[in-house]
């Protein structure tokens, strides 16, 4: 069964001018978006890793020294490092033992933490886990973590176990801090928006057959990444998944080799020259480090190797995200602050998306929003008229109370939402055993709002008790101002 619902909210906001930091607001405000493709780069202050496999756990691997020399130079006497290892479905206690003493007596981190779920099936990391990966102490390493490193195995564990959940939101804490996440192999592929490999049948089939696994993590918009590109004979793989949408940019990279991301510029590190292949047959098997960066803006019908070659990047070049070619350096520093945005607002634009829709199917699903900057495009009137719209769509029986999706949102005066001064409000709350049948719902909500919030965030949550046979869907979502009408006096008689 099928059902869409056309949900139109109007919500009025009472409002003033916030006081104080208004200047540096505005310079962290962007300018809304008409689409996802147009991001680029990096939208928060923070270092994404990115490496291609075989990373050997040693100080010497150049994926450590990028991540250790990422470390801020304040934290450094006392810096966390967060493992997260749920992309293989188990950790041996010699892999744990191997970790802790690589990144506290080898590299340096005072602080070490394994974060892995327990309480499912330890040894199976999949959907199972996002109830615990949801728990406000389960996250609590992450919080104040300056590093993450994500091993490899299948990046469709991570998705299954971690994207909209706590830690999901606190590994792009992380990144909003000005932290470093790192990644290898499954790791390091789960880090991108499109996702390839990711179906569970496996790694040989390019792209999942469902939705859910199509689609990472969105640390860095726009592109799909590939690993072990040089031993598994992966360089013209990524034409096949870029294809479909050539807004997006691939980027394969070889075994021992990483790029470090900083705003829209990374770097290629790995080890310069040739480089011996244990599993080699003869000397002609030998690697190189390398970093192939493919790019079809032409068009599908020339997106191939012949057409549209890809550019080959070995250790030390640099390569501009948004300019899409080779540059001697950064030009621009990274954000100083997570991206802001400003109304009208479009949920498909957020970079904490990262997937064209939000969908939710098996288990418990949690989403915010960036930062709506409310007074950024304000016009001179006592009252902001808000009209929130959105088209939702639901798959499957889903006959129990179970099974809900539920939107509300919160205002603050600080764009981190940490001042503590307001709770969620429910804007929409379904349970499938409720309501059935298509349904449009109008409403008017007026936000009493005395200290002059500046900032809404949206939620978004949902659960369906059954995997693949039942989902919610989140299509659209949008927000914008419409025209102030002030109320008209009413007349009496004399």
């Amino acid at each position: 069964m099928m059902a869409i619902y056309f949900i139109l909210f109007l919500f009025a906001l009472v409002h003033g001018k916030s006081q104080g930091h208004e200047e540096s607001h505005q310079r962290r405000s962007q300018s809304s978006l008409s689409s996802y493709s147009e991001l680029c780069g990096m939208q928060t202050p923070g270092t994404l890793i990115v490496d291609g496999g075989k990373y050997d756990r040693s100080f010497e691997d150049s994926t450590s020294q990028a991540i250790w020399n990422s470390i801020p130079s304040s934290r450094v006497d006392n810096a966390k490092m967060v493992l997260i290892p749920g992309a293989e479905s188990e950790m041996k206690d010699e892999e744990r033992e191997s970790y802790t003493e690589l990144w506290t007596e080898e590299i340096g981190f005072s602080n070490f933490h394994i974060l892995h779920p327990e309480a499912h099936d330890s040894d199976d990391t999949g959907v199972g886990d996002a109830t615990e990966a949801d728990a406000p102490e389960f996250v609590e390493p992450l919080l104040d973590a300056d590093a993450v490193f994500v091993r490899g195995g299948r990046q469709w564990r991570l998705i299954d176990a971690y994207k909209y959940t706590r830690t999901n939101e606190a590994l792009w804490g992380v990144l909003e801090r000005g932290g470093v996440i790192a990644g290898t192999s499954a790791g390091a592929t789960s880090q991108g928006f499109v996702m390839p490999r990711g179906d569970p049948s496996g790694s040989s089939q390019l792209m999942a057959d469902r939705e859910w696994h199509q689609y990472g993590f969105g640390y860095l918009p726009n592109v799909a990444f590939d690993v072990h590109v040089d031993a598994r004979d992966r360089w013209e793989d990524l034409y096949d998944v870029i294809r479909e949408d050539t807004s997006q940019l691939g980027i394969g990279i070889a075994e021992k080799t990483a790029i470090v991301v900083q705003g829209h510029y990374f770097q290629v590190v790995g080890y310069e020259g040739e480089r011996e292949d244990e599993d080699a047959l003869d000397e002609s098997d030998d690697l190189v480090s390398a970093v192939a960066v493919y790019d079809c803006a032409d068009g599908r019908e020339s997106c191939n190797e012949d057409d549209s070659p890809y550019l080959e990047l070995v250790p030390g070049q640099w390569y501009d995200l948004c300019a899409k070619r080779v540059v001697s350096g950064p030009d621009t520093p990274p954000p100083s602050a997570p991206r802001i945005y400003q109304l009208p607002y479009d949920f498909t634009t957020d970079y904490r998306l990262a997937a064209p829709s939000f969908r939710c199917s098996g288990r418990h699903c949690r989403w915010l929003s960036s930062a709506i900057d409310l007074f950024e495009n304000l016009k001179e009137e006592p009252n902001i008229i808000l009209r929130w719209t959105s088209l939702i769509q639901s798959n499957g029986d889903m006959e129990t109370d179970e099974d809900f999706l539920e939107v509300s949102y919160r205002v603050s005066n600080q764009p981190d939402f940490t001042d503590g001064t307001t709770l969620w409000t429910t804007l929409f709350s379904r349970v499938e055993g409720d309501v059935e049948g298509i349904q449009s719902l109008r409403d008017v909500i007026t936000i009493a709002n005395p200290e002059y919030f500046r900032y809404l965030q949206l939620r978004l949550e949902a659960e369906t008790t059954q995997e693949e046979g039942e989902s919610y869907q989140v299509r659209e979502l949008q927000i914008e101002q419409i025209p102030y009408s002030p109320p008209t006096p009413s007349s009496t008689n004399e």
